[in-house]
């Protein structure tokens, strides 16, 4: 997959690099200005008993050459002047036109990735005001998340963009392919208690946990023999998560066209883009 998302060392480069091009032509034009000065000095009379009769010699030997090189940096100044800037111009608009262009592509992959998890969830018999779904993108080290969705505002809100490959359901998922559990502790310190335990935190990591879901499943997400994400459905009821809707979503046609836009797309996605930024 090819990230289409340049990072930013190389636009602030590409940047660097136009900027002196389109100054290019004032630099010639100085620099052929010098030569033919200094040509016109080593025709001078007064030069020897300026400098000494040698020196003068030598540059007066070199007055064709500064004549010659003062001609060539005018013209191709000249030229640079009418020719590269316009260029330059141009490359900048396009530049300007291709990240306008990334940002739509972006924004609709946003779009098109939520569209199908609120498809999923209403199909999967998720929707209601206890249950959310959310879709994680595996990147390094780490799972960023890509779409969330439940009918409870507070429920979509995402706190939280990274999670660590190796803890909690959806890093099981991430290794045995699926994770589910119900009836998790109802007390907030006996579910920090349960998480330490069970799921690799540490009490600090737990009781930062700020939605103390008692039913989870974790699905991964896998296409052309990728493992890409995992799918995370949640709820505040301890059996508001039932295996009908986990078999549901296995089969639906919905969760693999989701693992197709991340297998073809991830890179592109504002959240991963500006990690790689």
């Amino acid at each position: 997959m090819a990230d289409t998302t340049a990072p930013l060392r190389h636009r602030v480069a590409d940047r660097l690099v136009g900027s002196f091009r389109a100054n290019a032509s004032w630099i010639l034009l100085s620099a052929g200005a010098a030569s033919l000065t200094a040509a016109g000095i080593a025709d001078s009379d007064w030069l020897p008993a300026v400098v000494g009769p040698e020196p003068a010699l030598r540059l007066a030997e070199a007055r064709p050459a500064l004549t010659i090189t003062g001609v060539i940096f005018g013209l191709v100044g000249f030229a640079l002047r009418f020719v590269v800037r316009p260029t330059y111009a141009e490359a900048v608009r396009r530049m300007e036109r291709a990240e306008a262009v990334s940002a739509q592509t972006s924004s609709a992959l946003e779009s098109a990735l939520h569209s199908l998890l609120v498809r999923l969830a209403r199909h999967c018999e998720l929707d209601s005001s206890h249950q959310r779904v959310s879709i994680y993108l595996q990147h390094g080290e780490e799972f960023v998340i890509l779409a969330r969705y439940s009918s409870n505002p507070e429920l979509a809100k995402v706190k939280r963009t990274t999670y660590p490959s190796v803890q909690g359901v959806i890093g099981r998922a991430w290794q045995g392919r699926e994770e589910f559990v119900r009836r998790l502790p109802e007390s907030p310190d006996e579910g920090i208690r349960h998480q330490v335990e069970h799921y690799g935190f540490t009490e600090e990591e737990a009781r930062a946990v700020s939605t103390r879901s008692r039913s989870i499943c974790g699905f991964r997400i896998d296409h052309a023999d990728r493992s890409l994400g995992v799918l995370v459905m949640e709820s505040l009821n301890k059996q508001g998560v039932s295996q009908r809707s986990l078999d549901a979503a296995k089969n639906s046609l919905l969760l693999e066209s989701a693992g197709k836009i991340l297998y073809a797309s991830s890179p592109s996605f504002p959240a991963i883009a500006d990690r790689a930024g």
